[in-house]
């Protein structure tokens, strides 16, 4: 009966998988699974796998054909115990600290309103070296304008999950209990924001909170599908057409989608907007300054008008 069900999607990941399943059997809380699903990989990754499946009945492999990394993780979800309480979607390339699933499940325990528990983490290259972390804020409403969530302030509103705040699967636990309130992962929907789609569901049922401890090691390589970025403005495209057009949420809910999409419309652009153009102020680019300036402006006086 572990306490949490850990999946983690594999494509290709042979240079990576052993140390992430390391990092799990390294974990201060000892009460997991985890389920590795490869997903049609050519290289050495299952064979890996095997080595550790050989010796730990905590570690278990399923293959299939290539069907996607959404199909990989519903496969791995729909073969957990169901007497786990948690889950952790951890990607194949990623690796936890040892007292992640210790931290963040004590912490659920301790607040049974959350859904999901995520904490902040360091970029590292192919060989553990840590990278500079950039830094994305959570925004949130105030007011008439915006404000970036202090550190201190743990909960993560509807609002900013759909601003895309920096919420990955490797970084968060979440409870059984409300995942399966959800659809699960959308095997249509594609790569890019999937994670997002999933997040938006979770926080439409339950509360959504942040820790502000680095737990997590994510890993940044050429290999990785997020490499991949000029998928992301058609996806993110993608995601706000879907959210804005679903026929299966409640009156509540839409006016919850609504109201978000007119704060990322017209406060968190404008924003970004205005940070752009006070940097391009520095570098001494005043015409493209004025542009940044003129558009978050324009958008802004234009989410007053009715409608």
């Amino acid at each position: 009966m572990p306490k949490v069900s850990i999946i983690t999607p594999c494509y290709n990941c042979d240079r990576y998988i052993g140390r992430t399943i390391e990092s799990v059997q390294a974990q201060t809380l000892a009460d997991w699974e985890h389920i590795i699903v490869d997903d049609g990989s050519n290289d050495r990754s299952a064979a890996i796998v095997q080595t550790y499946t050989a010796t730990n009945q905590q570690v278990r492999l399923i293959q299939q054909t290539n069907s996607g990394v959404s199909r990989a993780r519903n496969i791995g979800f729909a073969a957990t115990s169901s007497s786990s309480q948690y889950l952790l979607f951890l990607d194949a390339d990623d690796s936890l600290q040892p007292e992640m699933l210790q931290t963040l499940i004590g912490y659920l325990d301790r607040n049974p309103q959350v859904g999901l528990a995520y904490c902040d983490l360091t970029h590292v290259n192919s060989n553990d070296i840590p990278l500079k972390t950039p830094y994305f804020p959570r925004y949130a409403p105030a007011h008439h304008w915006v404000r970036e969530l202090p550190d201190e302030c743990s909960e993560t509103p509807f609002s900013s999950v759909f601003s895309l705040a920096p919420i990955i699967p490797s970084i968060s636990i979440i409870r059984r209990s409300v995942y399966q309130e959800t659809l699960g992962w959308d095997e249509t929907f594609g790569q890019h924001y999937e994670d997002t789609d999933l997040f938006l569901n979770i926080a439409l049922r339950s509360q959504i909170h942040y820790l502000p401890q680095k737990l997590v090691h994510y890993r940044r390589h050429d290999q990785q599908s997020t490499a991949d970025t000029h998928k992301f403005s058609i996806q993110e495209e993608k995601l706000y057409q879907k959210w804005l057009t679903l026929t299966t949420l409640t009156r509540e809910q839409k006016a919850i989608v609504q109201a978000a999409w007119r704060f990322r419309e017209g406060r968190v652009i404008p924003y970004t907007g205005l940070s752009a153009g006070n940097r391009y102020l520095k570098q001494g680019n005043i015409l493209t300054s004025l542009r940044f300036y003129l558009g978050a402006i324009r958008r802004y006086a234009w989410s007053f008008l009715p409608g």
